[in-house]
């Protein structure tokens, strides 16, 4: 019984052996051997050279920000999304200035570009792509301006992005009429608002911003602290502190910023002698 199990045993290997010995022959079809066949291969595209092809859409229209829309956040918060700027400055040969010109339907004077014939000066901020063909969609946001293009050839880019090869660049400026003017005491610079820009600015250095405040006009006295908790105003603006170091050099002509007013006394102001009464006693100038 032992002998015919091993009998058996040894059977089993020596069929399994040949059949993989037949499994390792070569396959003979029509006298012929398959040895030496291998799969069919695709033969790789001869040219895939991809140069100068353009299988992404590319943006058609760009719009140069100049004031809080050069602040990630605030643009982020107009377009919906956090759209990558290119900091660039716009030549003076283009012949416009920044200045605070623009009285806002929130009772405020905000920034806007205008023409002038002397007194030319370069203008820093961002340029940055719309993901639409269709401008009317920004022509009614910007309530009050108008849309001007601004040739290539007037602008350079500042950082070490390029500029676009293609498409239109587009910055608004004020209309003329009533909304058009200086600060005053019905429509004052804001802190908060000029907040916004100088933190902007800030996201791409110190000279940049500087630049900023240098090459802006229209400065006024009639300039409001409307910070929350604006004699404490570390509580909510962390930035405190560099932007108010800036606005007390910058601009360096004037003292506009030391003769800010503050919220708690804008109803102490007497528009007919221009005077606030009792910040005029509390900052002697």
């Amino acid at each position: 019984m032992l002998c015919t199990a091993f009998y058996f045993r040894d059977w089993v290997r020596s069929a399994i052996a040949a059949q993989t010995i037949q499994s390792l022959q070569p396959t003979i079809t029509g006298g012929k051997s398959d040895i030496g066949k291998t799969e069919a291969v695709s033969a790789p595209p001869k040219d895939l050279n991809y140069w100068s092809t353009r299988n992404i859409d590319a943006p058609t229209n760009y719009i140069f920000g100049y004031g809080s829309l050069v602040n990630s956040q605030s643009r982020m918060a107009s377009l919906g999304n956090n759209t990558f700027a290119i900091p660039a400055r716009i030549s003076s040969d283009f012949g416009y200035v920044r200045k605070w010109n623009f009285h806002s339907i929130t009772k405020m004077t905000a920034l806007g570009l205008e023409r002038v014939n002397d007194g030319k000066q370069t203008i820093n901020g961002v340029i940055y792509p719309v993901s639409t063909d269709d401008m009317t969609i920004w022509d009614n946001r910007e309530v009050g301006y108008k849309r001007i293009e601004v040739p290539w050839r007037f602008v350079q880019s500042v950082g070490w992005q390029g500029l676009p090869s293609m498409g239109k660049l587009w910055a608004y400026v004020p209309e003329d009429g009533d909304r058009r003017g200086p600060a005053n005491y019905d429509y004052p610079i804001v802190q908060s608002y000029v907040d916004v820009c100088t933190i902007g600015f800030l996201e791409y250095g110190e000279e940049f911003t500087k630049e900023f405040l240098e090459t802006t006009g229209g400065w006024s006295e009639w300039w409001l602290n409307d910070r929350l908790i604006e004699r404490r105003p570390w509580v909510y603006l962390r930035e405190h502190g560099m932007v108010d170091k800036l606005l007390a050099n910058y601009p360096s002509r004037g003292n506009a910023f030391n003769k800010r007013q503050h919220v708690a006394f804008e109803a102490d102001c007497i528009p007919e002698s221009k005077l606030c009464s009792k910040t005029v006693a509390l900052n002697p100038q």
